[in-house]
């Protein structure tokens, strides 16, 4: 969620370029130079906390972050909080034994800015470096923390909100209730059940979605519907 979007940084190195290299899709390694495709804060001593941040244009429940740490200097990602919409994600106490490494939040959150911010205070080393961020959620069909719930039945195949789970345009012919995942009760059908059935042949119920008969219509009724008099 978070490739190619608008981030800030609390101050830049001469040397590299800006915040954007850290959501352009890169990581380190192959032809590509650290210097291009890394993020580092300036050596400035009055920048104790230098921080990094996106904005991933709307509010998202987040699963899960991945961050590709800058090769031989990891060590520049001690002492680093993540937060997100400024409720903590996962603190960085110690120098991460992989690279990259991902995290998930301590607690359920969803937001709209991720933050990454170092106490440099008292360190030699003071500046913020990595090479990419990776901010991950639901795929269309999931919702909730950690993706766990399941879209309902929404209307024109759409998927649902991945925050609330709720349907942008109601629910698919057949189905109703806040999440869409209430199948019309008998005697009712179409877009949120909104409409009554007449009475079928053998008193059967109507099909949820169209409201035809399977079975026909009983004595004196006509039509897809059942509507209409002989």
């Amino acid at each position: 969620m978070a490739l190619s979007k608008a981030t800030k940084q609390s101050s830049t190195h001469s040397k590299f370029t800006s915040g954007s290299a850290a959501v352009d899709g890169r990581t380190p390694g192959g032809n590509i130079t650290e210097f291009m495709t890394c993020i580092h804060t300036s050596e400035n001593p009055r920048d104790e906390y230098p921080s990094w941040e996106v904005d991933l244009g709307h509010v998202y429940p987040v699963a899960y972050i991945t961050i590709y740490g800058r090769p031989g200097f990891l060590r520049r990602m001690v002492d680093t909080t993540v937060t997100i919409d400024n409720h903590q994600c996962f603190s960085i106490k110690d120098m991460p034994s992989t690279n990259p490494f991902t995290l998930s939040c301590t607690t359920a959150l969803s937001g709209r800015t991720v933050k990454i911010r170092r106490d440099s205070r008292n360190r030699n080393d003071i500046s913020l470096n990595m090479c990419e961020v990776e901010v991950w959620g639901c795929l269309d069909g999931k919702y909730g923390w950690s993706c766990s719930q399941s879209c309902g039945q929404c209307a024109n195949s759409l998927a649902c909100d991945k925050v609330t789970g709720r349907c942008p345009t109601g629910c698919a012919a057949g189905w109703t209730d806040d999440l869409c995942q209430t199948e019309c009760e008998d005697g009712k059908y179409g877009a949120n059940c909104q409409l009554s059935c007449r009475r079928c042949k053998d008193d059967e119920a109507c099909d949820k979605k169209t409201g035809k008969c399977a079975k026909g219509c009983p004595p004196g009724l006509l039509g897809d519907l059942c509507d209409q008099r002989e």
